[in-house]
Formats: structure tokens, C-alpha cells, sequence
């Protein structure tokens, strides 16, 4: 009778596996082999401890071994002809299964599969964990269906994930066979044997149509279905007062049940039975969740939300008295705010409430906390529009308050909280001069014979704002004193004075006063703020020019400069603060102005240069221009150098170097008449060198000109190259070193030109130049007749024994003498021709 009896509960509950509301829209239904955990064709044999939840059956067989007497914790075993009716259903959901089109057709057994009907066409095997993920429907259905032998690998597993349930999965093959540790879901559904294997699990059932189960120490077991709470809501309680609820109960599970909570409203508790019980301490409303555990571990959960109020006083009215008894202890203590106006005299609430409104407070009565709720209505008087409006600082002031339904009104609010400087008539009229800014936040109250009425009324004084235009103050100059008196706020008393950016070196003294000495020029817009001593400020606006003085350069005209000749020029400014920084629009070449003044360098070119010259001051940055003309004269004198060079030797490297003095770098040179000796060059800097091919003696005009056009000429009348063989470091000499002037047609010489130094004898020969004709040069004897004036540049030059040579270069002036007469004589003939003159013109006039 006991078995039949629990096969009945395990029949009726056929919500063990989950969802079936949902499977039987959505999923083949397994009718009464629902409530079996193993059901086998021909025999189920186990080894070890296995257990199972659920009812176990064999049909069309009857053997089943190895199961002990505990192994079946909740269900049965039960006989065949009830089994055959469980086989039954389980062939009309495979039917059902096989007409399903398939949907997927996965490679392998891994990873994550959603929801849908799976096929394989061979024998499958199980390697790791399957995911069978809802993506959060809870009537998610999974069809698994191999034409083979299902198997899973060791320590195997499938899991459900996202809201889905294994009661909603379905593995329909041939065979099964579940390896070591395999954790498996769902409901397999196999022609032939099931096989379990050392410490396999399932969640589902096991159900096997011709062949046999086989376990090994295994779990099985149905999943669990949903449970019921009831009732839907309870009850809401009053603090400090018992609290009664009907006790809640639950369905759909396999009794009994046991019941917990979770955030309980504070005071109450839940029994195991589901009593809910308890003395509410805080007001408030609270959400809370309750459990029901049913015999198999199976949960459900409901949530339901408590309010908790306080206890009702009787009502009372806005500006009325009021008392209320709230405990009959002698002393009470509020923990939190009491209606505006009343307060608490020993457990009594008692006053004249000021605002209308429902409110909730606290008091602690000896050990216990009270909550109580006081509805105060409003009082009927009503103060009227307009509001108090705001005030300004220094400025008179006046509103009346207003109100409808008070007869014989008084209207009163504490002179200590009504902004400095303002009172309240009884008649409302609020008057007088604030004297501070700021937000002042007072009680009004209007009150008759029947009630008063409070109003907290916020006004703020603020300080007048000003905002005139800009005012233009007296101009100011650079460098000069300025003073000026600015404007202060209208509130009486000290000031004192802000200012923004002034202009640059003046001030705002504590007066008020503007003043300092400019230093910079331009138009100054700024602000200066004055503060009362209440703290009001007035911020005014200004606008003041800044002139500069006139600035004068000195001296008011330059010294005259000289090309190629070094300069310099300082100038000096003044008028205003100084010191000064000087430019200039550009300046004769070769010439600059620095930014002190001074004007330094050599002119390159001669001319009268007009240019202007600027000084600005550092400090004010103002500025004076003047305008000048610099005169430059000509070239100055160049002075080539050496004047004579020294002898060469035939292919005897040769150099020699030429400087200048005066005028102005760098220095061209040029050959600009004669040779230069064969083999020797003259470069553009004035470098003569080589290697001499030819002896001889050479003469050459050289030419150099400065960077400013400026050039000088020098002759040289004689080099000498000697030959190989000439002793190192000869110097020969000739002499004498002038000649004196000649006459034409007459004799002139003999004179011996004698050469000193080398080896004798010498040869000495004209080799530049021509002598006046007339003369010749026969064995250093000049003599002859000249036939022809003028003047006769030749140079001669001595070789002696060994070649060496010596030049020197000669000028003779042929020309005629020119009588003198003694001073006696020519003032006598000055006598004869001032008579003569007088003669001639005596005659003339006669």
C-alpha cells in the first residue's frame, strides 16, 4: 500500500522535470514515463552505491538487480504493467522526436549550441563540457538525434545555461553509453541498452525501450519543478504593534515544506512553518523574499513588500493648542523632528502647530521606540500675493503683508531675524533703510481668535548696482604728476577702493585719489570698485589719456665723415623718463646706429646722406624722430706697401705680399700697365708669387682699390730676376741716387752711374723707360745734348760678373731755365709799367 501510495505522489508529479507547462506547447510529451528517473526494456543491473530520485520500472522484462534498499530515496520501484504503460509514452514522444526536421547539423559534440533539433547520422561522441545556451527563454527546446551510439569521453559534462532547463532537453539514439564521471542533462531516450559507468550523473531520465540500463555508483535524478507560494501579499503593520499575517504555504513541490526569509521587515520573523510573527520598530515600506524547500531540495520563492506605518493621533489644527498623550510612562524622548510647534512635556505632545501637513515622528518610551502620525489641518487665514519683494542696501523700503480670512488680524515676526534695519507693524506694513546685504529668512505669523498662520519668508538686500557710462578723466603725460579724485558708492561711510588694471604707474590711495606718474602713453579704460562698510561695493568705469611728451635728439646736426676714414656720432634724447633706445631709417653705407645712440664705422661712399633717427623711450615706450644729413668727403689716402720689392731668381719660388694703409677693406689688386717677370702672378688680394722662367728686370704699374671705390697707383720701375748661378742674399747697389734737371741743346754730363755690391765688373744698361734724346748711357757715363723738353722716367740696371742684377729707377727734367731778376730790379720794372699804364690812359681820355 505504501509503495502504490508514493507511486501516486511521483504520477501526480509530473512537474519534477522542469518547465511542462511549456513543454507541452513546445516539447513531445512523456506522459506517465515522466516520473520515472530509469526505465529499462529488458533488465537494469547495478554495482556500487548508486542512487536514485525518481521511479525506476522494467518492461517489457522484469529483472532488476543490485539496487539496495535506499537506493531509491523518493519514488518506487514499480511493476511491470505500470511500466508498460511508461514505455508506451516513451515510444509516442520518439515518434514524435523522429518527425521533427532537423535544424542544425553540428560537427562535433562542443562548445555551445542554442536551441534547436540537432542530427547526427553517425555514432557521436561527447569530449569535454556542452554549453546548451536558452539566450534566456525558459521554453528553449534542444533535440538531439543520433542514428548510432551516443558517448561521452571521462569527466564529460553538459551544462544549461541562460534560463534554459534539462527537462527540455531530449537525446534520442540508439544507444548510450555515459563514461567515468560524465555529468549528463537532459532525457535520453534509447532503442536499445543505456549504460553508466563508474560515478556518471544525470540530471533527467534514463529511459530505455527494448534494451537494458547498467549503473555503476551513479546519481539520477529528476529535475526539479516550480513551487508555490501563497498567499500573493500579506498584511501591512503598525510599528510597535503585534503583527498578524495568515501563514504562508506552498504547492507544486513534494511536501514537506520548509520556509526562510531574507530582509525582513526589523521586529519580524519567519518560522520554519511559514508563520510570520513579530513587533514592527521602524517605519517604512520593505520589500522581502520567502523560500519554500520542499523533501527533495527543491525551491521556490516568493516576494512581497510590508509598509509599516505609524500609529494615528487624532487630528490637529495649524495654530490652534493641541495635546496628545502618547504613553502612559512619565517621561518620553523624541528621536526625531516633532510637528513645527509642538514639543514634548513628558509623554505629552503639546503646542500651537505652525504648519499645516502629515508628519511622522519618533519618541523612545522606556524601552520602547513609539511611531506616531499628526494630521494638522491648515488654518483658513492665507496670506496673500504679492510676495515681499527684495530690498537694495541704502535704499528706503516698504510692503505690506496681506492676508484673506483673519478678522481682526495681528501680524508679529521676531525683530531679531527681520534684516537690520526694517521692522513689522501689527498692521503687516514691513518698513525701513536696510542697512546690510544678504538673504534674511524670517516667520510671519498672522493670527485671530480662531487661528494662526506662519510663513517663512526669505528676502534678500542686495547692493545697488551701478552702472554708468565710462567717465573721461582729465588727460595725463608721461613722466609728469597726475592726480584726480574718483567716485565712491552711495552707502555713507569709509571706503574702500579696488582698482583693475590701471595705467601703468599710477595708483588708487586710500581716498579715493588717482595718482602717480604715467609711464607709458595711450588710452586707459579701467574699473575701480568702492566697498561701504557694510559691504556693499560700486564699481565705476574710466577712461583717461595718456599723452607723451615731446622728445628731443641732440646734437641738431653730425660732424662730416670721410670715406674710407673711421666714424663715430653719439646722440642723446630727452623729455621723457628715460633711458632711450635709437633707430634709424638706413644710413650711409658702411655706417650704423647701435641702440644706445652711438653712430660707428667707415664710410664707403661720399655724398650728403639724408636719414632720420627715432629715440623711444624704454619705461613709456613714446618716441621722437629727427632728421639729418650726414656729409662724407672724397677718398682718402691709400698707401701701397713695400714700396720696393725685393730681387728673384730664376726658377726660384717667389712671393711677396702687398698691404695697404687707409681706406677701407677688403683691397683689389691689378696689374694695370708693363709685366710682371715670367712665371709670377698677382692675385685679387695682392699676393705676387711663382717661379720666375726668365731673367731680367721688369717693370709694372699696379693698381689697388678699396671696398669704397677709392684707388692709388704704384710704379714699380724695376724687379729684378737673376740668373741661377747669383750668389744667395746679393744686393747691388746704384748711385747716385738723382740726377740733376737738363736744358735743351745744351751739354749735359758727363755723369758716372757707379753700382756696389756682387762681383765686378758690371754692365750697365737702360732696361725700362727711354733717356731724353740727345743722351746715351755708354759704360755708366750719361752724357750728351738733350734735343726735346719734358720729363724722362728709365731705369737702369747693373749685372755683375755672376748675373745678379740691381735697378734703380731715374726721373730727368729737361726743360728751360727761366730768367731772375734781384728784387731791386723787378720793383724798378714794376715802377716803369704802372707809368706806362697811367701814359696810356691819359691819352685815351684826352
Amino acid at each position: 500500500m505504501r509503495s502504490r501510495s508514493l507511486y501516486a505522489i511521483l504520477g501526480l508529479a509530473v512537474f519534477l522535470c522542469g518547465r511542462f507547462p511549456a513543454l507541452a506547447r513546445s516539447a513531445p510529451s512523456l506522459g506517465s514515463a515522466s516520473s520515472y528517473a530509469v526505465l529499462a526494456g529488458t533488465s537494469i543491473r547495478s554495482e556500487g552505491a548508486t542512487r536514485i530520485t525518481g521511479n525506476v520500472g522494467v518492461s517489457p522484462g522484469h529483472q532488476i538487480a543490485g539496487l539496495s534498499a535506499n537506493a531509491v530515496r523518493i519514488g518506487t520501484i514499480v511493476d511491470e504493467r505500470t511500466a508498460r504503460d511508461a514505455q508506451s509514452d516513451a515510444a509516442a514522444a520518439v515518434a514524435l522526436l523522429g518527425a521533427m526536421p532537423c535544424s542544425a547539423t553540428p560537427a562535433a559534440l562542443a562548445g555551445t549550441l542554442e536551441p534547436g533539433v540537432h542530427c547526427f547520422d553517425a555514432d557521436v561522441e561527447l569530449t569535454g563540457t556542452l554549453f546548451l545556451d536558452a539566450v534566456g527563454d525558459r521554453d528553449a527546446l534542444w533535440v538531439f538525434r543520433v542514428r548510432g551510439k551516443l558517448t561521452t569521453a571521462p569527466d564529460s559534462a553538459v551544462r544549461v545555461i541562460d534560463g534554459g532547463s534539462a527537462g527540455n532537453v531530449f537525446w534520442d539514439a540508439e544507444e548510450v553509453s555515459l563514461g567515468p564521471r560524465t555529468a549528463f542533462a537532459g532525457n535520453i531516450l534509447a532503442r536499445t541498452h543505456i549504460a553508466f559507468e563508474s560515478g556518471a550523473s544525470l540530471s533527467g531520465r534514463a529511459l530505455a525501450r527494448t534494451g537494458a540500463v547498467t549503473l555503476d555508483g551513479n546519481e539520477i535524478s529528476l529535475c526539479c519543478g516550480p513551487i508555490t507560494l501563497a498567499p500573493a501579499t500579506l498584511p501591512n503593520g503598525v510599528v510597535s504593534v503585534e503583527y498578524t499575517a495568515p501563514r504562508i504555504a506552498a504547492s507544486g513541490g513534494l511536501a514537506p515544506y520548509t520556509f526562510a526569509a531574507a530582509s525582513l521587515p526589523p521586529g519580524l520573523s519567519l518560522s520554519r512553518d511559514g508563520l510570520l510573527t513579530g513587533v514592527p520598530t521602524l517605519r517604512g515600506t520593505f520589500p522581502f523574499s520567502v523560500t519554500a524547500t520542499d523533501g527533495q531540495g527543491c525551491t521556490g520563492t516568493a516576494v512581497y513588500t510590508i509598509a509599516i506605518a505609524c500609529e494615528e493621533l487624532p487630528d490637529a489644527t495649524e495654530g490652534a493648542e493641541y495635546s496628545a498623550i502618547l504613553a502612559p510612562e512619565a517621561t518620553c524622548v523624541a528621536t526625531s523632528a516633532l510637528p513645527p510647534g509642538l514639543t514634548l512635556v513628558g509623554c505629552t505632545l503639546a503646542g500651537i502647530p505652525r504648519e499645516p501637513g502629515r508628519f511622522d515622528f519618533t519618541i523612545v518610551s522606556g524601552t520602547r521606540i513609539l511611531c506616531f502620525t499628526l494630521d494638522v489641518a491648515a488654518c483658513p487665514i492665507a496670506f496673500l500675493p504679492p510676495d515681499v519683494p527684495d530690498g537694495t542696501a541704502c535704499i528706503p523700503f516698504s510692503h505690506t503683508i496681506a492676508t484673506s480670512d483673519c478678522t481682526d488680524c495681528a501680524i508679529t515676526a521676531p525683530d531679531a531675524l527681520l534684516p537690520p534695519g526694517l521692522s513689522l507693524s501689527s498692521a503687516g506694513v514691513l518698513s525701513g533703510t536696510p542697512i546690510l546685504p544678504g538673504t534674511f529668512t524670517f516667520p510671519v505669523t498672522a493670527r485671530d481668535e480662531t487661528c494662526a498662520r506662519t510663513r517663512e519668508i526669505t528676502m534678500a538686500v542686495a547692493c545697488r548696482v551701478i552702472a554708468p557710462p565710462p567717465e573721461r578723466l582729465p588727460d595725463g603725460t608721461v613722466g609728469s604728476m597726475y592726480a584726480e579724485a574718483l567716485r565712491r558708492g552711495e552707502c555713507p561711510g569709509k571706503h574702500t577702493f579696488v582698482p583693475g588694471p590701471l595705467p601703468p604707474g599710477l595708483i588708487v590711495d586710500g581716498d579715493g585719489v588717482l595718482r602717480g606718474t604715467p609711464s607709458d602713453d595711450g588710452t586707459f579704460a579701467f574699473t575701480v570698485a568702492s566697498t561701504a562698510a557694510n559691504g556693499c561695493t560700486a564699481t565705476h568705469s574710466y577712461v583717461v589719456d595718456i599723452d607723451c611728451p615731446p622728445i628731443a635728439l641732440a646734437p641738431a646736426t653730425l660732424p662730416p665723415a670721410t670715406v674710407g676714414v673711421s666714424y663715430e656720432a653719439t646722440l642723446t634724447a630727452s623729455g621723457a623718463i628715460g633711458p632711450y633706445t635709437f633707430s634709424s631709417s638706413p644710413l650711409p653705407a658702411d655706417l650704423m646706429l647701435a641702440a644706445d645712440g652711438k653712430i660707428t664705422g667707415t664710410p664707403a661712399a661720399a655724398g650728403v646722406f639724408a636719414f632720420s633717427v627715432t629715440a623711444r623711450d624704454t619705461v613709456s615706450g613714446c618716441e621722437g624722430t629727427r632728421q639729418y644729413e650726414l656729409l662724407v668727403g672724397g677718398c682718402p689716402t691709400l698707401t701701397i706697401g713695400p714700396a720696393v720689392l725685393p730681387n728673384a731668381t730664376v726658377t726660384v719660388p717667389y712671393s711677396e705680399t702687398f698691404t695697404v694703409a687707409g681706406g677701407t677693406p677688403p683691397y683689389a689688386f691689378a696689374v694695370v700697365s708693363g709685366a710682371l717677370p715670367p712665371g709670377l702672378t698677382l692675385s685679387g688680394s695682392g699676393t705676387l708669387a711663382g717661379t720666375p722662367t726668365a731673367t731680367g728686370t721688369f717693370s709694372f704699374m699696379l693698381e689697388v682699390t678699396d671696398a669704397a671705390g677709392c684707388k692709388d697707383v704704384l710704379v714699380f720701375c724695376a724687379i729684378d730676376v737673376h740668373e741661377s748661378d747669383c750668389p744667395l742674399d746679393t744686393v747691388i747697389t746704384l748711385a747716385p741716387a738723382a740726377l740733376p734737371p737738363a736744358a735743351p741743346d745744351e751739354p749735359y754730363g758727363p755723369y758716372a752711374i757707379v753700382a756696389a755690391g756682387g762681383t765686378p765688373p758690371y754692365t750697365l744698361t737702360v732696361t725700362s723707360g727711354a733717356l731724353p734724346p740727345g743722351l746715351t748711357l755708354v759704360g755708366g757715363i750719361l752724357s750728351g745734348t738733350p734735343t726735346a723738353t719734358g720729363t724722362f722716367t728709365f731705369t737702369v740696371t747693373a749685372t755683375d760678373d755672376n748675373g745678379c742684377r740691381g735697378s734703380l729707377c731715374y726721373t730727368l727734367q729737361v726743360s728751360t731755365a727761366i730768367p731772375t731778376l734781384p728784387e731791386w730790379a723787378l720793383l724798378a720794372l714794376l715802377i716803369v709799367l704802372a707809368a706806362a699804364g697811367l701814359t696810356v690812359l691819359g691819352g685815351r681820355h684826352a
